[in-house]
């Protein structure tokens, strides 16, 4: 017997599509994507995938934590959610003001 298992792309979820944060906050950008099997998320700044380092963090949940914010920052973020039947993507923008 064949157990099919349905697959079902991505459908990415963001909270807010712009922001705003002064330098030197810690800002939490949440994302969740749907999907069979479950979406694997990657971020993004620009064209470039972001890797977590001291100031930036991937939670579990797909969540971007940005630490000690700065000016340098600002720009768009793209929330990608990929499995094998697709992807989707949602891009949120990032304003960054001096303290």
């Amino acid at each position: 017997m064949i157990h099919y298992h349905p697959t079902v792309p991505p459908s990415v979820f963001v909270d807010q599509k712009e922001m705003t944060a002064h330098a030197g906050e810690t800002i939490t950008i949440q994302c969740t994507a749907t999907g069979t099997p479950r979406a694997q998320i990657t971020w993004y700044q620009g064209q470039n995938k972001m890797i977590a380092n001291r100031r930036i963090a991937v939670s579990s949940q797909g969540h971007l934590v940005i630490n000690a914010i700065e000016l340098r920052d600002t720009g768009n973020y793209t929330c990608v959610g990929n499995n094998t039947a697709g992807q989707d993507s949602v891009t949120i923008t990032v304003n960054v003001q001096s303290e």
